[in-house]
């Protein structure tokens, strides 16, 4: 089946689910039930709480988990050289199964029972979007989220929310030069994959405007299928792409780790040929794990320095881990929550030694060119609400994630055939 690309925006219902998420959680809090009727768990005088909403079970489990870990250790690196004017820093993390309705309430909770400073590292776009809001309205940073959504930058996005990372029109654009103008891929030799929720009409219309750009059409067509979040049923997504009058030679799957390598497994069962290429949400480690034994490979995009060659960065982060014992989680995931800890713990040493809320967020703005040890500038402004531009490409094969370059992401022949 082929559809046009770039006409599926966020369904009329998607934005009632998030404004009922936002306004229900308010209500449910408001109302007298939940954790809100507890004894206050508040910031203790010699310290400094942040929180996080995010996906800590389920299928993307790893995502969360990862980043908070990250967060983590960049809180008790700072806390072993006495805090940030002699205040411990401490992270707040609440799991919403990366499901909005599940953020609402969790974000009530982080700001009214546990009075944190800020909130840092949330995990997804469909979540992020009613995230962000509740803090914004409450006068609450929300920090480097992993997620690269337009609806949560510039003017969108709004003067209370700043990110570390790359945007998802970044990553994309990345992708697509690397298969069209490195590669010779024509536009309709790239079919997508997508998420049905905000997070795969973020990429897709991101896709839709970069391929437009390129081919200087308003009606460009190829092939875009769609899953349900949380869901592992790819079947229909491969029958689209078997269907396809014209074979694919690379597909760019917007998903989590999980139902990203379903697609895969699938896909090849099924005599899909194609290149899989991912944006960096779906956890190149995470992935690799999944693949595994298989034989696929893939090519995913990083918003942080691969591992070679090494940055600075690197060897402080596995520092950092292994004082907590946790040497062997040094992924590209906890590395973003890593930096996102180290570029707040850098603005609360300049928002002096009382931190408040709106301190906190004029000097994440005043941070200005700062360096963490990446091997690329990081600028934060009141006009620049985003401190990374750099995207970097990786391959996925055998259980490991290795470094290439661009003219290396697609290797796979223009053949498709019938599985053996």
């Amino acid at each position: 089946m082929v559809r046009v690309l770039g006409r599926f925006g966020a369904s009329r219902h998607g934005w009632f689910a998030v404004l009922a998420a936002v306004l229900f959680g308010g209500a449910v809090r408001a109302g007298g039930s939940g954790d809100d009727d507890g004894p206050p768990a508040g910031p203790a005088p010699d310290e400094v709480v942040f929180g996080m909403s995010s996906v800590m079970s389920g299928q993307s489990a790893s995502l969360g988990n990862a980043m908070a870990l990250g967060i983590r250790a960049a809180f008790e690196e700072a806390n072993r050289s006495g805090g940030v004017h002699g205040k411990r820093l401490r992270l707040v993390a609440l799991d919403d199964g990366y499901e909005p309705l599940r953020t609402a309430p969790n974000m009530h909770e982080l700001i009214r029972r546990h009075g944190v400073i800020g909130v840092i590292g949330n995990v997804g776009t469909p979540t992020g979007v009613v995230a962000a809001p509740i803090a914004s309205a409450a006068g609450v940073p929300f920090i480097a989220p992993f997620t690269g959504a337009a609806k949560l930058r510039g003017e969108e996005g709004g003067p209370w929310v700043f990110h570390f990372r790359a945007s998802y029109a970044q990553e994309i654009a990345a992708l697509i030069g690397g298969l069209m103008d490195t590669c010779g891929l024509a536009a309709d030799d790239i079919a997508f994959v997508t998420q049905r929720d905000a997070f795969g009409d973020a990429c897709v219309k991101s896709a839709a405007e970069e391929l437009k750009a390129r081919c200087g059409c308003d009606k460009l067509k190829v092939v875009h299928a769609r899953f349900e979040r949380n869901t592992l049923a790819m079947e229909g997504c491969v029958g689209e792409l078997l269907m396809a009058a014209r074979p694919p030679r690379a597909v760019i799957v917007v998903a989590p780790y999980a139902p990203a390598a379903e697609l895969m497994r699938v896909a090849r069962a099924n005599g899909v040929n194609a290149e899989f290429l991912c944006v960096s949400f779906v956890g190149p480690e995470a992935l690799a794990r999944e693949l595994a034994g298989t034989g696929i490979t893939a090519v995913a995009t990083l918003v942080t320095p691969p591992s070679a060659p090494r940055q600075a960065v690197h060897a402080r982060f596995e520092a950092a881990l292994a004082a907590m014992g946790q040497a062997d989680k040094a992924e590209t995931v906890s590395l973003e929550g890593y930096i996102a800890g180290r570029m707040t713990v850098l603005a609360l040493e300049r928002a002096g030694p009382d931190p408040t809320r709106a301190k906190l967020r004029d000097a994440l703005e005043g941070l200005g060119s700062f360096d963490l040890g990446l091997g690329t500038p990081l600028t934060l402004g009141s006009d620049r609400h985003q401190a990374s531009d750099a995207v970097w490409p990786v391959r996925v094969a055998d259980g490991v994630v290795r470094p290439i370059g661009w003219d290396r992401v697609l290797t796979r022949p223009a053949v498709t055939g019938a599985a053996p």
